[in-house]
């Protein structure tokens, strides 16, 4: 996972929040299909988001916190 959190791509950051933005919440496997991306890179990319308190992941759902939906909102304008 260091190496992915080395080379985080802040494009990609924002694909992915945008898109669970737009869904209200998404499974994994859906996101990683409209984001593209494998389940590897894509849990990378999660669990720091999560680790930042940007999203929530529960048993099976993925959730923008507040903090992340003002982020969001703010790179949507």
């Amino acid at each position: 996972m260091n190496n992915i959190l080395k080379r985080m791509d802040p494009l990609i950051i924002q694909n992915i929040m945008k898109l669970i933005y737009e869904n209200r919440s998404i499974r994994k496997t859906p996101l990683m299909e409209k984001a593209n991306m494998n389940y590897l890179r894509l849990n990378a990319y999660l669990k720091w988001l999560e680790l930042i308190d940007f999203i929530k992941i529960d048993e099976s759902n993925i959730f923008l916190t507040e903090s992340g939906s003002k982020f969001i909102f703010r790179c949507l304008k």
